[in-house]
């Protein structure tokens, strides 16, 4: 199933028939009038759905539903990067004049495409043209092994064999390349390079401070492309400033916390609320506080329930701050202070928010918390700094000289 602004497109493989229809004018005007509002997305499962309604007097089964489930059981950008893996996949074999799902192929035979698959990626990438790394295979494989298995049919790309040849791979890969975090001082140059009477760079430096001090994910906040976020990206709505009393205010004088409602995110799906607050920093303008007056101040009187990242431009219509000018903003910094700008992206912003909290000696479970990090994985967001090694020789030859321990 596809489905785009254009038309939709189903695959009936029970009756091995492609249907597809061509949205009018009519719809197409409407389409475009709904995409003229920034908070407005249809997001992949929809889209899917869209699809399946192409499906003339098509009765679901059990079978298909199942089927259906299984595909969408990961989160929307995890289905789209598997499924764009499937069609790689699917371009790739059929050229042999094989079926994609290798039904009737033997074991050894399955083994043999498979690893001809992991090769031509290792060499000549898949459709980049460039060579790619052992973890880029990796997730390939498991793209299209989520579609294969929810098929009902088996891909062994957990077969010793494959596996022994990702290893080889792996051993040639260069080490990874990690963006840096930001640090205070790179804030503060990127600040300096801002008009704060533009209402565009209030909701930029609003942005980059509620970023970086929730260590929020890029999609939590800024635009992806043309304009269009994530469903769980922040609302207006869910930002609120508090004075000492609770009470809402836009009042920077008497402001003294912020507090911001996470509807959902790529590892929450379901939409469950998370909800943090934060005070104020103590910093002359890198601070929650104002980043959140920023951003809500920006935006004048446009409705709370879009992205709190979009103001109402100069021409009069609805503009957000983009995932690109924030890289830019920070590389511009980087620039400025003397970085190599290619070191920094978005994701800089989260990694110095949790490197600057370990720095600060706050312990992991609160840093773990607070970004919402389900597993341990945060740790690789933050890097050692002198601060947390200063002390580290004379810790270990202090206390007790002789020999303590019970095993």
């Amino acid at each position: 199933m596809d489905a785009s602004d254009t038309g939709l497109c189903a695959l009936d493989r029970a009756h091995q028939r492609v249907l597809t229809y061509v949205f009018s004018p009519e719809e197409k005007a409407l389409i475009a009038d709904f995409h003229k509002n920034p908070g407005n997305e249809f997001d992949i499962n929809y889209r899917e759905l869209l699809s399946y309604s192409t499906l003339d007097q098509h009765q679901w089964t059990t079978t298909d539903l199942a089927r259906y489930l299984r595909e969408h059981s990961v989160a929307d950008s995890t289905y789209a990067k598997y499924d764009r893996s499937f069609r790689v996949w699917a371009g790739f074999i059929t050229r042999r004049g094989v079926n994609p799902w290798l039904n009737g192929v033997s074991i050894e035979a399955q083994i043999q495409h498979i690893s001809d698959f992991i090769l031509a990626g290792f060499q000549e990438g898949f459709g980049s043209g460039h060579p790619v790394r052992s973890s880029t295979i990796t997730t390939t494989l498991m793209g299209i092994r989520h579609f294969i298995l929810a098929a009902g049919h088996a891909f062994p790309s957990d077969h010793p064999q494959v596996r022994m040849l990702l290893k080889g791979i792996s051993r040639l890969d260069s080490p990874p390349e990690r963006n840096s975090p930001v640090s205070i001082q790179l804030l503060e140059t990127s600040f300096a390079s801002l008009n704060m009477s533009s209402s565009a760079d209030q909701a930029l430096w609003g942005v980059l401070c509620l970023a970086f001090f929730f260590l929020l994910c890029r999609s939590e906040i800024a635009s992806i492309s043309k304009g269009r976020f994530r469903w769980f990206a922040l609302k207006a709505q869910d930002v609120v400033v508090l004075d000492h009393t609770g009470t809402a205010t836009l009042d920077a004088n008497t402001a003294s916390s912020v507090t911001i409602k996470l509807r959902g995110s790529k590892t929450n799906q379901s939409g469950k609320a998370t909800i943090r607050m934060l005070r104020r920093s103590g910093h002359r303008f890198i601070c929650p506080v104002l980043g959140a007056l920023l951003v809500l101040r920006a935006r004048r009187t446009l409705p709370g329930n879009l992205p709190v990242a979009t103001y109402p431009s100069s021409s009069g219509t609805i503009s957000s701050v983009s995932a690109h000018q924030v890289a830019n903003t920070i590389r511009e910094g980087a620039r400025r202070s003397g970085c190599d700008p290619r070191a920094y992206s978005t994701h800089s912003l989260r990694s110095g928010g949790a490197t600057h909290m370990y720095r600060a000696g706050v312990d992991a479970l609160t840093i773990q918390f607070h970004g919402r990090w389900a597993s341990d994985t945060f740790k690789i967001y933050t890097r050692l700094s002198q601060e947390s090694v200063s002390n580290l020789a004379a810790n270990m030859v202090s206390g007790e000289k002789s020999a303590t321990t019970l095993q």
